[in-house]
């Protein structure tokens, strides 16, 4: 009786009892800060200021789980992080070094603090961790592991693993403890929040000269072939894999039952974001928006959940662009690139050698680059020589046949899975997913010819991954059934379902 009254006074009390801890702890944290704020380097400095914020809004809003969210989403593009731990003072190129600590990282202890806490008050309160649901990136993650045990640098190997791990635990929060529509559409609006910032950063650099050095953000223009917008994220290709991944997606919100506010932010999304990707002049992004945007828009209109002007209206769009601006794609394809294009066949070349030689568990998580002069091919010397320019390749050389197998069984079962969604015909969920699945297929044309390793484009692939996964969850134990489209429920959603802002489905009646 007496452990049944603790459980219910922490049960009604948690919150309160969770803010005034918040409340003492920042304030003792204000007080550390103030005495020691002239010893503490710059960035580290800024990321105190926003933790010390982020908990005063926890504070006043109360909701701690969204506002952890929300650091995590945001911290996609703005990059908050920092290594420790560096040894190697001239390492290798491609290779990454230190142990990775970002504001995910904090924000993610935080979630997990959360979810043991309220599952301690109330017990089974919390959605169990589904090993089927989330097997094909665990093995990947043990196979990961097991590569450490023969890579000729541990510790480098070890960097991975750590890194890995933490955006391997987002994964599978967001895989297991989103249930809620709710939280689907908070962590969309989020990740469109993205791709308008972005955007309007990269215009502001290319056009206006706009430049930020402030608090460990930090933005970035190339001009190794024209001039090349990177945003915040410190390379214009890294950029073009974020953005080409969540413009589908963003496209994707015009067809659900959100309110009418919810698809002009996705329409500005998808507009800054088709812009932002132009001035990265990526073609790997390029190719993968494109691919993306072909597969989202042929599968809705097989299905007919598309006014028939829509495609004609893209096309139309795309063929004014590519006359506009021919010559800038010329050159992309065919100009003085395609040098940089033919170096990564040899760089290929080298990968399957490494493979041959390393076939079981690979050459080590993270020690492709400093292996890679044992392999270099004769009259290579001078040429252009970094980590092979191929995700499969490089997973498959680093940790063996049962690491690229688990990977490609990953990228797969999002698709699949992303496919079951679209089929259920859910007005909310069937369209998002889609748009989904179309980004991520995209992503693994741009893997061909991308190393696809940054936090941003892995922890941008894995959370949508993961975000597919809690929607699964979500269709499979609904009750009452879920609207289908055309229909509303409440809260975000409204009714009729409009495909684009403003017009209805072709088979919706007045």
């Amino acid at each position: 009786m007496t452990t049944q009254r603790h459980r219910y006074f922490l049960s009604r009390n948690i919150g309160p009892l969770v803010q005034w801890g918040l409340a003492v702890g920042t304030a003792l944290a204000l007080g550390v800060f103030v005495l020691f704020f002239y010893k503490i380097p710059t960035k580290w400095g800024f990321l105190v200021v926003v933790a010390i914020m982020a908990v005063f809004g926890v504070m006043v809003v109360g909701n701690i789980k969204k506002i952890l969210l929300a650091t995590i989403l945001i911290d996609i593009p703005l990059r908050w992080d920092i290594y420790f731990g560096v040894q190697i003072e001239s390492p290798p190129l491609g290779m990454r070094l230190g142990w990775m600590v970002a504001l995910t990282s904090a924000a993610l202890v935080g979630l997990y603090l959360l979810y043991v806490l309220q599952e301690l008050v109330k017990p089974g309160s919390q959605p169990r961790v589904s090993l089927r649901e989330n097997l094909p990136l665990t093995l990947y993650m043990v196979f990961v592991c097991l590569s450490a045990l023969v890579a000729r640098y541990t510790l480098g190997a070890l960097y991975q693993v750590f890194f890995l791990a933490q955006l391997y635990l987002l994964y599978l929060y967001i895989a297991t403890a989103i249930r809620e529509r709710e939280d689907i559409v908070f962590i969309v609006l989020f990740l469109l929040a993205g791709l308008i910032f972005e955007g309007l950063i990269m215009i502001g650099q290319i056009f206006f000269g706009l430049q930020i050095n402030f608090g460990g953000i930090v933005t970035v223009v190339w001009t190794d072939a024209g001039r090349r917008a990177a945003g915040t994220l410190g390379s214009p290709n890294v950029a073009a894999g974020y953005l080409s991944l969540l413009i589908a997606p963003a496209f994707s919100i015009l067809f659900t039952n959100l309110k009418k506010i919810y698809k002009f932010a996705a329409l500005a999304a998808f507009g800054l974001g088709l812009i932002g990707l132009g001035l990265t002049l990526s073609r790997g992004g390029w190719i993968a928006m494109a691919v993306s945007m072909a597969i989202f828009v042929l599968v809705a209109a097989w299905r007919g959940k598309l006014p028939v002007w829509v495609p004609i209206a893209l096309v139309t769009v795309a063929a004014i662009i590519l006359l506009l601006f021919a010559d800038v794609f010329l050159a992309q394809f065919t100009g003085g690139r395609t040098d940089a294009a033919l170096a990564r066949i040899h760089l290929m070349q080298i990968a399957f050698n490494m493979i041959a030689d390393n076939p079981l568990l690979g050459i080590g998580a993270n020690n492709y680059a400093i292996n890679i002069r044992n392999y270099l091919l004769p009259g290579l010397t001078g040429e252009f020589i970094y980590t092979v320019h191929n995700k499969y390749l490089l997973v498959w050389a680093e940790t063996g046949i049962g690491g690229i197998a688990a990977f490609l069984w990953f990228l797969i079962a999002a698709i699949r899975r992303g496919w079951t969604i679209w089929q259920r015909n859910d007005a909310l969920l069937s369209p998002l997913a889609l748009g989904i699945m179309a980004g991520v297929t995209g992503q693994m044309i741009h893997m061909l010819v991308e190393i696809f390793d940054s936090r941003t484009q892995v922890q941008a692939l894995w959370l949508v991954a993961g975000l597919v996964v809690a929607m699964h969850t979500i269709l499979n134990t609904r009750t009452p059934k879920s609207p289908d489209f055309g229909t509303q429920k409440s809260g975000n959603l409204e009714t009729p379902t409009t495909g684009v802002v403003g017009l209805r489905h072709p088979e919706d009646k007045p």
